[in-house]
């Protein structure tokens, strides 16, 4: 039953992330960008709310494999929009947080054994996922986290 139930969470966050970039293709310029927004926002909040019932249930394994797996949606959006925005503090800020997940996957083995068999079953999820780890490879950070990964 949890397997089912994790299945079609990672088919909900993948359709709500595909669903964006249709619109997206729908609205170009500001209006798409507006479009855009507004999408990949009702997606972290319709998670954060599951996160939350999953909390308040006490199904705290439940909501952090839903925290865990959210983070492959966004880091694909930022592999998608690299260097979109030019600012240094941005740049210094996504430094630390990408840096802070790099250290995060490598700690926790995200992604990595049985529990996450059923993603790799979804089409293209093995490519997103290589695609994933060779941006955190290549990217230039120092050693700055967000927060510290015990």
């Amino acid at each position: 039953m949890r397997r089912l139930g994790l299945s079609i969470l990672a088919l909900i966050v993948l359709a709500a992330t595909g669903w964006g970039g249709y619109e997206f293709g729908l609205n170009k310029g500001a209006a798409g960008g507006r479009a855009l927004s507004e999408s990949r926002s009702l997606d972290a909040l319709a998670n954060s709310l599951l996160a939350l019932r999953f909390i308040e249930a006490n199904e705290l394994g439940e909501a952090k494999r839903l925290l865990q797996a959210q983070t492959n949606g966004q880091l694909s959006w930022l592999i998608e929009f690299d260097g979109s925005i030019v600012d240094p503090e941005f740049a210094k800020q996504r430094c630390k947080v990408l840096t802070t997940l790099k250290q995060y996957r490598e700690k926790r083995g995200l992604f990595q054994g049985a529990e996450w068999e059923y993603l790799w079953k979804m089409p293209g999820m093995k490519e997103e996922e290589a695609r994933r780890i060779e941006f955190l490879k290549n990217t230039a950070c120092g050693p700055d986290t967000f927060f510290t990964i015990q």
